[in-house]
């Protein structure tokens, strides 16, 4: 014991004083190399830095070797080098993060990021050629909490990954506009656990196969956001194999793949496109639901949002193919060789908002105006319009204009809009089937209720409307349309029930390039919208709203 004790020692003083010799690979606190493998927070807290272009060569790493003890590695400045020829773990029974920086790289042929259960695993990537490489795969959050950070300038390149790896383990990417990362082979977003990705500002990620929720059990989420932002794959992509999945494609995003799933062997899937040109293109077809292998799955496009694909399916009951019709074109099927093909065997709803032009849409078409092979074995849903089953468009009429406090008599496939005279302020509804007779008015909101509202948690930002809706008509989705002005972020809906506050899924929130908030809802009294409007926009309400306040007031 006394002997290994010394040993140790003389390590940990060697390095030290090796370190101070060169001035580029300094260490402070408890660092162990053992020749082979470089051990930070060994024993107690440490760190390890790499600047000057030093290289520092080793078969494996830990940063965060012991249990409760925090390690930091850095990594900074052209030709600065860690490479492992076998494992790099960032978090293993301690806490650990290591940042690359100025040109600096990190390589290795495994990497575990967050390894054990309650351990908190962080790498920061960032400036002109910084790189971070795994060759085979990368585990960003095995059992424990592990995230990556890719800023501008950085490249992360992994041959396999599981972000998310097993049950209790939480992993997060995220990639900022200016990084890339080159990811092929197999990767799963949410394998057992629980897996994020955010690519956004911009950025660009390749890949070659990827499983959003692999296993039963498993959550995975991918967002896609901001022109520019790009997710190319070579081959497939599966939004909830077995697992929970969602996809989000906004505000100007592209993903291409060569086959897309949403919702496969009992996994149940969310995909949405959002947003003036926001595309999934998808080579050979996308599938929704399954028919040997059913699973659960929606897909949305909405917005402005398109779809590009050889073919769509919706494989069984349970699936759900949703169309907001801004126009035509909206889903675009075939290629050049083959017309596009639609099967429908679940439900296939349009919908309509109340600022749509009267008149006859084809939201599906061929990509070269050709017949679509048109298979149907499920149900159709118009909402804010009608659909022609035979001639596969959607016609919407004028949109009834009301003022607020207004109580509309409407019928199945109309649009009213509610408009309150001296703030401007404006709400749409768009009726699928109602019976005969039904009712419908809106009027703007207390502020009292509002004030409730702003004081609920969760809630950010201003009150950008607020209306309470009085409808005997129930168990019917009606489309809200709440006009709040373009320049918005963070934008969450709010239902009122006469008493609470509870957001609505941000999932089926849109908003459009025209400053359009729409959702479906089913229960009515009172619906709110809060935002934050961007600094362009908050110096034209700051002129406006005083006013608005003391008309209120009065």
């Amino acid at each position: 014991m006394l002997s290994s004790t010394r040993a140790l020692c003389a390590a940990l003083v060697c390095m030290s004083v090796v370190s101070a010799a060169r001035g580029a690979i300094t260490t402070t606190g408890s660092v162990y190399d053992s020749g082979s493998d470089v051990y930070v927070a060994h024993l107690g807290p440490g760190t390890l830095t790499i600047d000057g272009g030093s290289v520092l060569d080793r078969d494996g790493g830990e940063v965060g070797h012991a249990a409760g003890q925090a390690g930091l590695a850095t990594i900074t400045g052209t030709g600065s080098a860690w490479n492992h020829t076998g494992q790099l773990e960032v978090g293993s029974a301690g806490d650990g993060t290591a940042i690359v920086s100025s040109g600096g790289s990190v390589s290795a042929k495994w990497c575990m990021i967050g390894v054990d259960s309650n351990v908190r695993g962080a790498v920061s990537v960032g400036g002109t050629n910084s790189t971070w490489t795994v060759t085979s795969s990368i585990n960003v959050g095995r059992y424990g909490i592990g995230s990556v950070e890719l800023l501008s300038g950085a490249t992360l390149a992994t041959g396999g990954g599981h972000i998310g790896t097993y049950t209790g383990g939480n992993g997060s990417v995220k990639v900022y506009g200016g990084a890339t990362w080159n990811a092929t082979g197999w990767h799963y977003i949410g394998s057992q656990g629980t897996g994020t990705v955010e690519i956004v500002g911009g950025a660009t990620v390749t890949g070659g196969e990827t499983e959003i929720g692999y296993h039963p059990g498993s959550n995975g989420t991918v967002t896609v956001l901001g022109s520019g932002s790009t997710w190319s794959h070579t081959d497939d992509v599966s939004v909830a194999y077995r697992g929970r999945g969602t996809l989000n494609i906004l505000d100007g995003a592209a993903v291409t793949c060569d086959y897309g799933r949403v919702g496969y062997d009992n996994g149940v899937g969310e995909a949405t496109v959002s947003g003036a040109g926001s595309s999934w293109t998808s080579q050979s077809g996308l599938s929704i639901g399954g028919v040997s292998k059913p699973g659960r799955g929606t897909l949305t496009v909405r917005n402005g949002g398109v779809i590009n694909s050889k073919s769509i399916a919706t494989y069984n009951s349970q699936s759900k193919l949703i169309v907001h019709v801004t126009g035509n074109d909206v889903i675009v099927l075939g290629n050049a060789s083959q017309a596009g093909v639609m099967v429908n065997h679940g439900t296939l709803r349009f919908y309509a908002d109340a600022s749509l032009a009267a008149g006859t849409y084809t939201p599906i078409a061929d990509l070269l105006g050709r017949s679509l092979y048109w298979y149907n074995y499920g149900s159709y849903e118009a909402i804010g319009g009608v659909w022609n089953a035979s001639a596969r468009t959607f016609t919407v009429g004028a949109t009834a204009e009301l003022a607020a406090g207004d109580v509309a008599t409407v019928a199945s496939g109309e649009r009213v809009q509610f408009t309150h005279a001296s703030s401007g302020a404006s709400v749409g509804a768009s009726f699928g089937s109602v019976p005969g007779g039904t009712t419908f008015s809106a009027d703007l909101m207390s502020q009292a209720d509002l004030n409730l509202l702003l004081g609920t948690p969760g809630v950010e930002g201003r009150v950008l409307a607020g209306w309470d809706f009085a409808t005997g008509l129930t168990g019917s989705n009606v489309l809200l349309s709440f006009n709040v002005g373009t320049g918005m972020s963070d934008i969450q809906a709010w239902h009122f029930d006469g008493s609470t506050w509870t957001q609505v899924s941000p999932g089926q929130v849109g908003y459009d390039a025209a400053g359009n908030v729409n959702f479906t809802a089913s229960q009515f009294s009172g619906y709110a919208i809060t935002g934050v409007p961007e600094p362009a926009t908050l110096c034209l309400l700051a002129l406006g709203l005083p006013l608005l306040r003391r008309r209120r007031a009065g």
